[in-house]
Order: C-alpha cells, then sequence, then structure tokens
C-alpha cells in the first residue's frame, strides 16, 4: 500500500497547469523547459510590441499631404477654365448655325421670308417671320442668349470670313421662300457674317454663303480654319 502512494506522489509531480501558464509551471517543477508555450507568455510579449510600434499619420505629414494636393490642383485649374471657356464659345457658335438652319428650313417649308436677328449689345439672337397682313416681320420664339463672357464683335480680327469682302459684324440675315439668303431689297447676297469671341481673345464666325450653304470658322491667330 505504501509503495502505490509513493508511486502516485511520484506520478503528480509534474504540473496540471503546463499547458495554460509557463512561468506557473516553471515555479512547480524546476526540470520544465523555460521557454514560454504559445498562449500565454508569448502573446502578452507580442500585445506589448504592439502597442509601442507607431501606427496613422502625424499632424505634420496630414499638412504636408494636403499641402501638395492643393498646389497639384491649383495647377490643374487653369487649364481646366481655359478649356472649358474655348468649348463655349465653339457651342454658341454651333447654336447659332443651328438656328440659322432652322431659319433657312421654316423659310423654304412655309414660303414666306425668314429672319434671324442679332443683338449684338445684348450678346442675344432671335428669330422672326415675315407676316403678310402686316407686311412686317413677327418675332418667333424668345431670345437665344449667348454664354457668360461670350459676345458679338469683330475684336481685333483682320480678316473677314466665308464670302464677305469687307470685314462687319452682321446683324440679321433674311432667308427668302426658297431658302436663299437674300439682303433687304431681295437680292441674293453672301456678304452675311456673324463674330463670335470671348474674354480670352479667340474668335469664331458663323457665315452664309450666296448659295445659303451655313459654314463655321475658328480664327487662329491669322487666318480662318473651316470647322466641321
Amino acid at each position: 500500500m505504501l509503495q502505490l502512494i509513493g508511486a502516485a506522489r511520484g506520478a503528480t509531480t509534474g504540473c496540471i497547469c503546463r499547458p495554460i501558464c509557463s512561468l506557473h509551471c516553471t515555479a512547480r517543477s524546476p526540470n520544465a523547459s523555460r521557454r514560454p508555450v504559445s498562449g500565454c507568455g508569448a502573446s502578452r510579449s507580442s500585445w506589448n510590441r504592439k502597442r509601442s510600434d507607431p501606427s496613422g499619420f502625424s499632424f505634420v505629414e496630414v499638412l504636408v499631404t494636403l499641402g501638395v494636393m492643393l498646389v497639384v490642383a491649383s495647377m490643374a485649374l487653369l487649364p481646366a477654365q481655359q478649356l472649358l471657356a474655348g468649348y463655349a464659345l465653339s457651342n454658341d457658335a454651333r447654336n447659332l448655325a443651328a438656328q440659322l438652319a432652322l431659319a433657312r428650313m421654316r423659310a423654304a417649308a412655309s414660303f414666306t421670308q425668314m429672319r434671324l436677328v442679332v443683338d449684338p449689345l445684348a450678346g442675344t439672337y432671335h428669330m422672326e417671320t415675315y407676316d403678310r397682313s402686316a407686311q412686317s416681320f413677327v418675332r418667333v420664339g424668345p431670345d437665344d442668349a449667348l454664354s457668360q463672357g461670350n459676345a458679338f464683335s469683330v475684336g481685333s480680327v483682320g480678316s473677314p470670313a466665308g464670302e464677305q469682302q469687307v470685314l462687319q459684324l452682321s446683324t440679321s440675315v433674311i432667308f427668302n421662300s426658297r431658302g436663299m439668303p437674300v439682303d433687304p431689297a431681295g437680292n441674293p447676297t453672301g456678304n452675311t457674317a456673324f463674330y463670335l469671341t470671348d474674354n480670352r481673345g479667340d474668335y469664331w464666325a458663323v457665315t452664309v454663303s450666296a448659295a445659303g450653304g451655313i459654314f463655321l470658322w475658328e480664327y487662329d491667330g491669322q487666318k480662318w480654319v473651316p470647322q466641321s
């Protein structure tokens, strides 16, 4: 019986908490390995190391990054504004050409005269139809306005566009009942030209030929270049 009790005490000399905490195990058993096992000592060491590591960005780093972004954005803003301004001028010229084509089509369809009138001071234009009973032109529809910053003007252009012989801004064009451009006396003409400019000094023109063709032009600083 005494031998059995001694054997049992020898079997319980090892620590039952070894899987839980290596510190407790080494205190109970001097012959046990002092290397920490995963779960207690290792996890605590890893957690303390993570707390000591810096994370995120400092306030100075954020300010420097924002400053660089603002500089890059300001450098890209001016070219974008210039691109939008150029697009607005060409768009105004194309809208005017579309209204001229509509006036020509209505004149031929209704077998009457149609006129497109430009107000250079207000930067607007509208369409009129000839009223035979009143023997005068009557407005059709509201005014169409140019984009902000654009205007009707010949500015510093040195030569006329299209078939125009002498440089001048036309204020109206009349289409007869066959859709052909005529002067107030009813004679065919190809001397109609509308000039548009913006605050950057760019120029576009819309001309009407004697045959009734409507053409777009862009000024390159020396000559007029046809546009489609």
